[in-house]
């Protein structure tokens, strides 16, 4: 009752949300600035329901072409880039300022040995996906590390604290694995749509050039994150299985880690029963495993 009071008393006032943001342009210049949607919306002639998607806490992983725009959302990034700039709508999130350098440095410092100059949306659309698979390939590499350390104090000795260690990187590991798997499936999503893809062509668009038909340069920048992501996935997979992630392979009985374990991780599944499906990974009764599709 008291939140629907003060958004009918922010109605009366007039008082508009307004979200940080920063914008890139096509030629490295950048700004920061507060917009409401229907500023944003005018700025890059996003549909309202597009923007509504990306702006919730809910949203899904999104790489979508539209007539002016494209619409990203891609782990901490919700960016819409237009064929002149790039906005940013969560500007004020740290993680954001690598990014945001890399693209400026990609525009002013483009690369000597790239004998195809990409448009601006694609320099963008690149910098986009760099940031989030380099960040979970980052995150896969620190928890390996962790991983070794705890596995071997648990073998070393098997008591309440080493257990509790390793319960807590299954957990990171189911929860990166998910991660990782949203990224690879919205690739393959867009890769098997040559009408998004195409879509995405915006400089052409902007210069009434006529409808690209060949989107080889599109499918080789995405193709070359999705080999990627399936590089990090795949290291997450070889932690599970090859590092026994539950004991399995380092002298740890089940039964030792199951109690400690096995009720946490059916906490953090989606179906509330022990069971989290993640694209193939799987957890049941204190162990990940694959099931693979017939």
């Amino acid at each position: 009752m008291h939140e629907m009071i003060m958004m009918m008393n922010r109605r009366r006032s007039g008082i508009k949300r307004e979200w940080a943001v920063a914008v890139v342009g096509a030629g490295g210049e950048m700004e920061s600035l507060e917009a409401g949607k229907q500023e944003i919306m005018r700025r890059t002639r996003v549909a309202a329901r597009d923007l509504r998607r990306m702006l919730s806490s809910s949203s899904r992983t999104t790489i979508a072409g539209r007539e002016c725009a494209i619409v990203i959302n891609l782990e901490h990034i919700k960016c819409i880039i237009t064929a002149n700039e790039a906005l940013f709508l969560n500007s004020r999130d740290p993680s954001l300022v690598s990014l945001l350098h890399h693209l400026h440095n990609r525009i002013i410092l483009p690369s000597s040995s790239s004998t195809n100059i990409l448009p601006f949306e694609f320099v963008a659309l690149e910098a986009c996906l760099h940031a989030s698979c380099t960040t979970l390939e980052n995150l896969s590499n620190i928890l390996q590390q962790e991983a070794h350390t705890a596995f071997y104090k648990l073998t070393s000795e098997i008591n309440i604290l080493n257990l509790e260690r390793v319960r807590q990187i299954k957990n990171r590991l189911l929860a990166l694995t998910c991660r990782a798997h949203k990224v690879r499936d919205e690739l393959e999503r867009l890769l098997d749509n040559d009408e998004n893809m195409i879509e995405m062509y915006l400089t052409n668009k902007l210069r009434s050039e006529d409808a690209v038909s060949n989107v080889e340069e599109l499918e080789m920048l995405l193709g070359a994150y999705l080999v990627q992501i399936g590089g990090t996935l795949n290291k997450l997979f070889t932690m599970n299985e090859g590092e026994g992630v539950c004991g399995r392979n380092r002298g740890v009985h089940k039964g030792d880690a199951e109690g400690e374990t096995g009720q946490a991780a059916a906490n953090g599944s989606e179906s509330g029963h022990g069971k989290c499906h993640c694209g193939g990974l799987h957890y049941r009764r204190g162990y990940f495993y694959h099931q693979h599709s017939h």
